[in-house]
C-alpha cells in the first residue's frame, strides 16, 4: 500500500529529523530475553488463514464488536491469533525481505540523486515497498547531506510511522472478549512476544493502545511471572512512552482484580478508600491481589514518573511469591533521597506491611511548617489509611493533638480530626471533645462524627459527661452524639 503521497514535508535539516525519529531506528530488533515455556499441553488445532479469510474475519470483528463470538478465533489456534496480531500490528509482522545489501543502498542513493524526477520517485517507491525491515537503510539515507535524498528517506520513515499509528479501535471490542478466553501457553507466549516487540518501537496510541492494554490484562490474569517477565526490559528504556504505558496498564489490571466480580474495578477500589477516609469499615474490602515481578521491575526504573506510577499501583492486600521482594524494593525507595517518592512509598509500606517507621515519617512531614503542600499530602495519606482502632503511636500522640489547636492550619485540622478519630484512647478523646466547641464548623462537625463512631461507648460517654458541664456547645453536641448512639443500638 502506498501512503507516502499523503505527506507534505518541508526540506528539514537531516540531523534534526533523524534525532526526532531516533527511537524507531532499531525496528523490531531487541535484546535477547528469557522466553516463557513454549507449551504446557496440546496446542489448539492449527488453521492457517488466507489473506481473504483474514480480511473477512477482521471485518466481522469490526461489525460485531463485543458480540463477536470468541470461539471463532479460539478455533483457529495459535496460527489464527498470530495472523490477527500481524494484521493489527503490521510494524511487527515478519517480513521476508532482509535488510538491503550495500549494492542496493548504493543504487537507491544514486537514483534518488538522479536528474530525472521519475527516477527519484521510483527509487522512493521501491524503498517504501521494502517495508520497515529496511528502516536502518532509510535512516542512513535520511542522514545524507544531499537534501533531496534526506527528504525522500524521511518521507518514507514518516509513511511507515503513519502505518504504525493506524487506529485499530474498530477491532478493540471484539478482541477484548477474545483475549479474555486465552489461557493456554502457546497463545500466551504469542501475546507477550508481540507486546514486547510493539513496545520496543514506542508507545502505541488510539485503538492499538486499548488492544495492548487488554493483552496485558490477559497475561496478568494467568497469575504467572513467566508471561510478564519478558516485558521487564521495557522499564530500562527511556523516552518512547512505552514504560509509562506499561505500568499504567499493569495498574489497571491489578485494580480490576481488586474489584473482582464488579463491573468497575477502579470504582470499587475508590469506594473502599472513601469508606476508610470516613473512618468506617468497608462492607466489602478489597481481596488479595497478585503482585507480579513486573511491578517490582517498574519500581526499579530509573525514571521517577515510572516509580511513582508503580507505587500507586501497589494493592492494599498484595499476595503471591513476590511479597518479600516488593517490601524490599519499597523500603529501598523509602530510604532514598527523593522526598516525593519517599512520601508516596510510605502509604503502601504502612497499608500492606504495617511499617512503623513510614508512619512516623508521615507524622514528621505533617508536623513540619516549611512545606505546606507536603504537610497536606502527608495528612491526606494518613486520612486514607482508615480506622485502625488502636492507640495513637507515640509520635502521633505528641504531634496531632497540638496540630488540632493550630488555627493557622485551617481546613487541614479537619483531616487531623479524622486521623485522630481512626484511633482510640484518652489522647484521642482529650483532643476531639474540645473540638466540638471549635468556631470552625467543619472541624466541630468532623469531631462529632468521629466521636459518634468511637467503639468503646462506655469510655466515650464517661468522657463526654465530664466535658458537657464545662461548655454549652459541647453539651449540645454531647446530646446529639447520645441520640446517634441510642439510634444505632436500637437498629442493632
Amino acid at each position: 500500500m502506498t501512503t507516502h503521497g499523503h505527506f507534505r514535508l518541508a526540506l528539514l535539516a537531516p540531523a534534526l529529523v533523524v534525532a526526532s525519529l531516533g527511537g524507531a531506528a532499531g525496528g523490531a530488533e531487541s535484546a535477547p530475553s528469557v522466553p516463557p515455556p513454549s507449551s504446557a499441553g496440546p496446542a489448539a488445532a492449527e488453521a492457517p488463514l488466507t489473506r481473504q479469510a483474514l480480511e473477512s474475519l477482521m471485518q466481522e470483528m469490526a461489525a460485531r464488536g463485543a458480540n463477536f463470538p470468541p470461539e471463532r478465533l479460539s478455533a483457529l489456534g495459535p496460527s489464527g491469533l498470530r495472523a490477527v496480531l500481524d494484521y493489527v500490528f503490521p510494524e511487527t509482522a515478519p517480513v521476508d525481505e532482509a535488510e538491503p545489501d550495500d549494492a542496493t543502498i548504493t543504487r537507491l542513493l544514486a537514483e534518488m540523486r538522479d536528474d530525472q524526477y521519475q527516477t527519484r520517485e521510483a527509487a522512493t517507491e521501491r524503498l517504501l515497498k521494502l517495508g520497515p525491515s529496511a528502516r536502518k537503510t532509510a535512516m542512513r539515507l535520511a542522514q545524507q547531506a544531499d537534501a533531496e535524498v534526506s527528504w525522500r528517506a524521511i518521507r518514507v520513515l514518516r509513511a511507515w510511522d503513519d502505518q504504525r499509528r493506524d487506529d485499530m479501535a474498530r477491532y478493540s471490542a471484539a478482541l477484548t472478549v477474545c483475549f479474555a478466553q486465552i489461557n493456554d501457553p502457546p497463545r500466551l507466549e504469542l501475546l507477550v512476544d508481540r507486546m514486547r516487540r510493539v513496545l520496543e518501537l514506542g508507545g502505541p496510541v488510539g485503538g492499538k493502545a486499548n488492544i495492548m492494554r487488554d493483552m496485558l490484562r490477559t497475561l496478568y490474569m494467568a497469575k504467572d511471572d513467566r508471561w510478564l517477565d519478558p516485558l521487564s526490559p521495557v522499564f530500562k528504556k527511556t523516552g518512547n512512552r512505552s514504560e509509562q504505558l506499561l505500568v499504567q496498564w499493569l495498574n489497571q489490571a491489578m485494580a480490576r482484580e481488586a474489584g473482582a466480580g464488579r463491573s468497575d474495578g477502579n470504582r470499587a477500589v475508590a469506594t473502599v478508600e472513601i469508606a476508610a477516609a470516613r473512618g468506617v469499615p468497608s462492607s466489602d474490602p478489597p481481596p488479595p491481589v497478585f503482585v507480579p515481578r513486573l511491578l517490582i521491575a517498574a519500581l526499579e526504573s530509573d525514571q521517577a514518573q515510572v516509580q511513582l506510577a508503580a507505587i500507586q499501583g501497589v494493592p492494599a492486600r498484595p499476595e503471591g511469591p513476590n511479597l518479600a521482594a516488593l517490601r524490599e524494593r519499597l523500603e529501598a525507595l523509602f530510604a532514598g533521597t527523593n522526598e516525593t517518592i519517599k512520601l508516596r512509598a510510605a502509604r503502601p509500606l504502612i497499608v500492606a506491611f504495617g511499617h512503623a517507621d513510614a508512619y512516623d515519617y508521615l507524622i514528621e512531614q505533617a508536623a513540619q511548617r516549611e512545606n505546606a503542600s507536603r504537610r497536606q499530602e502527608s495528612l491526606s495519606i494518613m486520612a486514607q489509611l482508615g480506622a485502625k482502632r488502636g492507640p495513637l503511636p507515640a509520635k502521633a500522640a505528641a504531634a496531632l493533638p497540638k496540630m488540632l489547636k493550630e488555627q493557622e492550619l485551617g481546613h487541614a485540622r479537619v483531616m487531623v480530626a479524622g486521623i485522630l478519630g481512626s484511633h482510640t484512647g484518652k489522647e484521642v478523646l482529650d483532643a476531639l471533645i474540645p473540638a466540638l466547641a471549635d468556631n470552625y464548623q467543619p472541624l466541630a462537625q468532623e469531631a462529632e462524627r468521629r466521636l459518634s463512631q468511637y467503639p468503646n461507648k462506655e469510655e466515650l460517654l464517661k468522657a463526654l459527661d465530664q466535658a458537657a458541664s464545662e461548655n454549652q456547645r459541647v453539651k449540645d453536641a454531647v446530646e446529639r452524639i447520645r441520640e446517634t448512639i441510642t439510634s444505632s443500638e436500637a437498629k442493632e
